[in-house]
């Protein structure tokens, strides 16, 4: 059920980006925070998610290859998502500085 909520806080988030559009410096933050939650919702499903509740897959393969193939994809989406977290230049402060030096250019 935390993932629903999690979801939610997601879409709350992308809506309060849209209103702070002007704000560049909190619009990467909340971006940051969006690729960490979605990382965080990949990796659980990838790791922990029970195996019926994968459903649908590729014709004419096991289903048991069919959870293996879905595991796969949400790791791999975890794995990207976290990538854009950690590349994120506002998800840590130290580019802080950078960012006020190339906006003064």
């Amino acid at each position: 059920m935390w993932i629903v909520g999690l979801s939610g806080i997601v879409f709350i988030v992308a809506g309060c980006m849209i209103l702070l559009r002007h704000h560049d410096r909190m619009v990467d933050v909340l971006a940051a925070f969006i690729c960490f939650c979605f990382a965080v919702t990949g990796a659980w499903v990838s790791l922990f998610s029970p195996p019926d509740g994968f459903s649908g897959g590729i014709l004419f393969v096991s289903e048991e290859l069919n959870i293996i193939f879905a595991s796969v994809a949400f790791g791999i989406g975890t794995i990207a998502t976290s990538l854009m977290y950690i590349c994120n230049p506002s998800s840590f402060s130290m580019n802080m500085e950078h960012k006020q030096i190339t906006s003064s250019e």
